[in-house]
């Protein structure tokens, strides 16, 4: 399968989810297992619940958010 190149990352950081931060991405992981709050690039706020350790979502935000937020490690993709 092959991917546009607009949705591979170009890099990536460890975030600190705040309500008043922005930390936009393109797709994140989480090291600890747990729910993720965060606000979509279209500006809904939406919870992503039990995410397993490991495990990556590829989706579009401009925050994740500390509040509804359990899940810990948190890496941030970027383009």
């Amino acid at each position: 399968m092959s991917y546009p190149h607009a949705f591979l990352p170009r890099g990536g950081y460890a975030v600190t989810p705040s309500d008043a931060d922005a930390n936009a991405g393109i797709g994140f992981r989480v090291g600890g297992a747990g729910d993720v709050a965060l606000t979509c690039a279209d500006g809904q706020d939406l919870i992503i619940p039990d995410l397993l350790a490991g495990e990556t979502v590829g989706i579009e935000f401009t925050k994740v958010l500390s509040t509804g937020t359990t899940a810990t490690d948190i890496i941030a993709f970027r383009r």
